[in-house]
């Protein structure tokens, strides 16, 4: 489900950033649902644990149940929004893109981020 959210909220962001009140590296939101995770996603990364690499991913890690979340609300909102043919359109088009996003993301960590292929890429440098 969480792969599935991923480009409905990328696009149904950009219409809420449209009308922005408070600005982020960039990007623009009134939403308090995604201003609450930024919010504490750069919370972690400006303290002591996410000053590092590994701290930095632990905190994107340990913010995806909640940007999932964030997901799963927008999905519902946009799916009853949508008429029914439409709601199908965007199904076949969310089950095609998880389809790519998982290709993909076992190709980068089977063949970029494998210690077995060190030889090979150098892990992927």
């Amino acid at each position: 489900m969480k792969l599935i959210l991923l480009p409905i909220f990328i696009l149904l962001t950009i219409n809420i950033f449209a009308q922005s009140t408070e600005k982020f590296d960039g990007i623009e939101s009134n939403d308090i649902r995604i201003i609450s995770v930024d919010k504490t996603l750069k919370k972690c990364l400006s303290a002591n644990e996410g000053s590092t690499t590994l701290g930095m991913k632990q905190c994107y890690l340990d913010n995806i149940p909640k940007m999932d979340n964030v997901l799963n609300i927008v999905y519902k909102e946009v799916l009853k929004m949508l008429k029914k043919d439409d709601q199908e359109r965007l199904k076949v088009s969310q089950r095609a893109w998880i389809k790519f996003y998982q290709a993909e993301t076992t190709l980068t960590n089977e063949v970029f981020r494998s210690w077995s292929n060190y030889s090979k890429y150098q892990y992927g440098s």
